[in-house]
């Protein structure tokens, strides 16, 4: 049962957040919460009872959530989960790769040389620079993007 306790407490603390105190009982007029997790298959199984357990006043949340295993994980997955939770075959998600996250780790891994030396708070700070310099150059590229996306024949 605390196999997930982190996963689940990051959860409802994301939901709580996203949400907000006074908005849980309107939130159920969401039509869907789209959640991309590796491991998904295995977490969803007992994530209502968990959540009544733990997290009561988010229980009823949980009907609303839709956990899908993001495309690059499938294929460690069964047969099985591969058709149930793929991002490919959800309404309205087909589209998305559900990896969000992780792209800016093979950029992360190369600072691992230069700050292994470091010390602990020398080390934060260069890895802080690292990523606002990461966001910064995603963030000037997103007007290009959204540019091309939005008027494409332009």
């Amino acid at each position: 049962m605390f196999r997930f306790a982190n996963a689940d407490f990051a959860l409802a603390h994301a939901l709580r957040r996203f949400t907000g105190a006074l908005f849980i009982k309107s939130a159920k007029f969401f039509s869907r919460i789209v959640i991309s997790y590796d491991v998904a298959c295995q977490y969803s199984i007992y994530l209502h009872t968990r959540f009544e357990a733990n997290f009561p006043e988010l229980a009823e949340l949980v009907d609303f959530m839709h956990l899908l295993v993001p495309k690059k994980h499938l294929d460690g997955h069964k047969d099985d989960c591969k058709y149930r939770f793929s991002l490919n075959y959800f309404k309205g998600a087909g589209r998305s790769h559900g990896e969000g996250i992780e792209p800016s780790w093979g950029e992360t891994k190369q600072s691992g040389g230069s700050t292994c030396q470091m010390n602990y708070g020398h080390r934060h700070d260069t890895l802080n620079d690292f990523h606002n310099d990461w966001n910064w150059t995603k963030l000037q590229g997103l007007g290009t993007f959204i540019w091309v996306f939005v008027f494409p024949f332009v």
